[in-house]
Formats: C-alpha cells, structure tokens, sequence
C-alpha cells in the first residue's frame, strides 16, 4: 500500500509539469485557452489554482488643474464667417488679450503659465511656418494652450501682407496654418473662430474674405497695440501704450507678441486691468455671442480709436511681403 500510495503522488506531479524549485516559469499547456471551450478541455485533476494575488496599489493620477473662463458668460459661440471685430462688446467691463506670431515658444509657454496663475484666459494667434520652425517646442505649448483652455486663432501660414485686391492663395494659407495647428495639438478636429491678418493688411480684400468664410472664420483686429515689439520698448512704454492712448474701454482687444518686452509686461497688464476695474474677457470667441452684436462691424470701420490708421500697426520692424 505505501508503494501504491508513492506511485500515485509521483504520477501527480508529473502532470503537473516543472515545479516552482526548478526556477523555470510553468508554462499553460497547449490545450489551456481563456476560452469556454479550452476551459472544458481541461484535465481538472492537472490543475491547481493559485491565490489571487492583491492587487499592487497605484496613486491615482493628478487630475489636470482645471480654470474657468472668467467672463460669466458661458455660451456656445456662433460662427461669423467674414465678420470684422475691433473690440468686444462696448456695454460690458471685459477687455481680450491677445498674443500674435508665436515665434518665440519659450515666451509663450511663460504668457501661458502668467494667465493660468492669475486665473484669466488668452488667444494665441500663431503663424504657421512658425508652428513648423520649432515644431517640438510649439507642440508642447499649444497643447498646454488647450489644456489651460486658452484658444488658438489662425494668423495664416506666411505671414505675408495680404494684398490690397489680388488672390494670392489665400484659402490655402489659412488651411495650411489650421493643418500645423492640429498636427501640433495631435487633434485633426481642433475648431478655430478667428482669422487675424497679418499686420492688419488686407481689408476690403474679397478673395482675402471669401477665403475666411470657406474657413468659416471671423476676422478679428484690435483696438490697442501694446507695441512691445519696437526696438528700445520698454515697461513703461508698454503701458502707456495699453492704458494711456485713450484706447482702454469696455470690449477693448489688446494686440501683444511674444517679445520680451510684451512677455515681461503682461502680469502687470492683467493686474492693472484688475485694478482699473476691468476684467479679462476670456477667450476671444466670447465676444461671439448674441448679446455682443455691438461688437461687430462687417466693413472694418468702426475702430476705437480715433482713426483707421491704429488697424494697419503690428510688427513695424518686419519687411512687408508685397
């Protein structure tokens, strides 16, 4: 009997295979599947069912910091293909900051960072080429962009001065800008509201207009130019440009770039917007609601300042492409 009973252990482990001493990982037989059928397949005498073992512990993720839009008013936007905006709403408190061109993405990342610490949001109008000149550094940032929910807008691909009345394409440059936009952002249904022309060009230009339509774009100017991009601006000159030139008002729309000068003087900006009691509008699709119908005009004439001159300003030390 003791031999019989010996046999029987030694015949009982053999079907099991190799043991965890021989430092070898069991492995399944041929006819163990995760399947109902393989499962009935199996010799049930072979089989030993391990403990389960308790699950391993994981910390939960960081939920991403989450800043809502200052302006009360939370709204889906309407489209306004081909309509001009100056500035906002003139009934309401509420001035836009925007930031232009994006050649410099380490300074965006810092306008990113100074807008989400003062819990306030900023349109970004980005110019293609430069989205593709650095396209790991403006990948990186326009993803914080829509993370932080600040808005991208189209500030065409070339940056070229839009001709006063000749085609020149301009369908293809606003698509090729969009295109760089989400392939940086790995989002090929990312919805921009505005076209920003550069330099201010290009008004009265159907086949600039027509182009915007197609893209189902506003046009959006401004009614302040901080011209922090002039050589020898300062701090100073800044903010005289921004607060002092009759311009700040309700629905006003700040024009910045990502210089150094606009760059350092924009945590003063937002604060003394604060103060003077005012407030950051958010995005600027915000002024693309019903009740913000004084904001638009559909000819480019109605600016805030006291002429049309103030609307053709932006990066004087460029050379204008003909």
């Amino acid at each position: 009997m003791a031999l019989a009973a010996i046999g029987v252990i030694v015949l009982v482990r053999a079907s099991q295979g190799p043991t965890a001493a021989s430092g070898v990982p069991s492995r399944a037989p041929e006819w163990f599947e995760p399947t109902a059928a393989g499962i009935a397949a199996a010799p049930t005498a072979a089989i030993t069912l391990a403990p389960t073992p308790e699950p391993t512990p994981t910390q939960e993720p960081t939920p991403a910091p989450s800043f809502p839009l200052v302006t009360p008013r939370i709204v889906v936007p309407t489209p306004q293909p081909g309509v001009i905006f100056t500035h906002g709403d003139i009934t309401e408190p509420y001035v836009y900051i925007t930031i232009d061109d994006c050649r410099n993405w380490t300074n965006i990342e810092k306008d990113l960072e100074t807008a989400r610490d003062k819990n306030v949001h900023i349109t970004l109008f980005p110019a293609g080429k430069y989205i593709d000149a650095h396209a790991d550094e403006a990948a990186i940032a326009l993803q914080k962009a829509v993370a932080y929910h600040d808005e991208i807008g189209n500030h065409t691909y070339t940056h070229n001065t839009i001709d006063p009345s000749a085609d020149q394409g301009y369908y293809g440059d606003l698509y090729a800008q969009l295109y760089s936009v989400r392939q940086a952002l790995k989002d090929p249904s990312y919805r921009e509201w505005f076209v920003r022309p550069p330099y201010g060009s290009g008004l009265g230009n159907q086949f600039f207009t027509n182009a915007a339509v197609k893209m189902d774009l506003a046009v959006a100017l401004w009614s302040i130019d901080s011209k922090g991009y002039q050589d020898g601006s300062t701090l100073r000159s800044v903010m005289r440009n921004v607060f002092d030139t009759g311009h700040f008002r309700n629905g006003a729309i700040i024009l910045m770039h990502d210089d150094d000068t606009d760059t350092a003087a924009l945590p003063l900006i937002i604060d003394t917007i604060l103060a003077r009691g005012m407030k950051v509008g958010g995005v600027l699709s915000n002024i693309l609601i019903a009740n913000g119908a004084t904001a638009a005009t559909d000819d480019g004439s109605h600016t805030a300042g006291p002429s049309g001159a103030e609307l053709v300003m932006g990066r004087e030390d460029y050379a204008p492409v003909a």
